[in-house]
C-alpha cells in the first residue's frame, strides 16, 4: 500500500511540474498557432480548451492566436463544420477566413 501511495505521489509531482512548465511556456509566448483537425471533433474541443488556458495564464481577455483547421480537403470525413467554428470565434471577436 505504501509503494502504491508513493507512486501516486510521484505521478502527481510529475503532473505538477508538467503544468508549471506548460504555464511558463504560455506566459512567455507572444502569440500562438493552434491547429486542429477538421476530421476530428475532439481536436477542435481540445484546441478551444487550450485557447481558454492561454487567456487564463496570460490573465487577458484577448491575445494573438491563430486557429487553423487542417485537413480541409477531406470534406467527406469532416467532423467540424464551419458553423461550429463561427459559434466559437464570433463571440470572442476572432476573425475567420
Amino acid at each position: 500500500m505504501r509503494e502504491q501511495y508513493m507512486r501516486y505521489l510521484l505521478f502527481l509531482l510529475d503532473l505538477y511540474e508538467l503544468v508549471a512548465e506548460q504555464n511558463s511556456f504560455l506566459r512567455s509566448g507572444e502569440g500562438f498557432l493552434l491547429v486542429f483537425s477538421l476530421t476530428d471533433r475532439g481536436s477542435f474541443d481540445e484546441v478551444t480548451k487550450f485557447h481558454r488556458q492561454i487567456l487564463r495564464v496570460k490573465d487577458r481577455e484577448e491575445f494573438p492566436v491563430l486557429l487553423v483547421g487542417n485537413k480541409a480537403d477531406l470534406n467527406q470525413q469532416r467532423a467540424v463544420r464551419k458553423i461550429m467554428c463561427l459559434y466559437y470565434l464570433i463571440p470572442k471577436g476572432l476573425p475567420m477566413r
